[in-house]
């Protein structure tokens, strides 16, 4: 019995089908087989679900578990499970959920069927769809004098985690105002602008 998922990734929110599982048992089976698939996320909240038949969305299990049935299947043996990919309003980082098929420790396989070594697990990335937000707030107040230095504060609605990053575009106009007339430095010191 193995798994495979055709998607590398998908966007938050995309609901079902987004994406589809395919479990094959090999050969066909005269029997239903019972079988498991966990999830794991790098996020504490995983944001996904699996739609078994009917339509309706199956719960995890405290193993983070879902339970299944593969029907009795003589003819082919090749089924696909759609993945609900849920959505909500929080900027966060991509996701990266993996899936791994398992046995169903109630309900031992049936004789003759074992789970795939190599092709029983595979991982896709929830891809976060929310704006992060970006502010910038002058420290102090009142005019400058020309020649004199102002200080800028740009904060991000959240901290990134290692390896993303974002661009955040400065620009200075006004009244007579050109590019001869300032310049931008980052502020330095050990303890300031990491990773900028």
């Amino acid at each position: 019995m193995s798994l495979d998922w055709n998607l590398d990734s998908i966007p938050e929110g995309a609901g079902t089908p987004a994406g589809i599982i395919t479990l094959e048992v090999t050969p066909a089976q005269s029997v239903a087989v019972p079988y498991r698939i966990c999830v794991q996320s790098t996020r504490s909240t995983v944001g996904l679900q699996f739609v078994p038949r009917f339509g309706v969305i199956a719960e995890l299990d405290e193993d983070g578990c879902y339970t299944y049935t593969y029907p009795v299947n003589p003819n082919h043996a090749g089924r696909t499970i759609a993945p609900y990919v849920l959505g909500n309003n929080d900027d966060e980082p991509d996701e990266v959920v993996t899936v791994t098929l398992s046995a169903d420790p109630d309900n031992p396989l049936p004789a003759g069927v074992t789970i795939s070594a190599t092709e029983n697990s595979d991982s896709i990335t929830i891809t976060d769809n929310d704006p992060t937000v970006v502010s910038l707030a002058r420290v102090g107040s009142g005019a400058v004098s020309e020649g004199d230095k102002v200080e800028f504060t740009v904060t991000l609605g959240r901290a990134l985690v290692a390896g993303e990053t974002i661009d955040v575009p400065l620009s200075i106009s006004g009244t007579g105002v050109t590019t001869g007339d300032w310049s931008l430095a980052k502020k330095s010191g050990s303890s300031l602008n990491t990773g900028v």
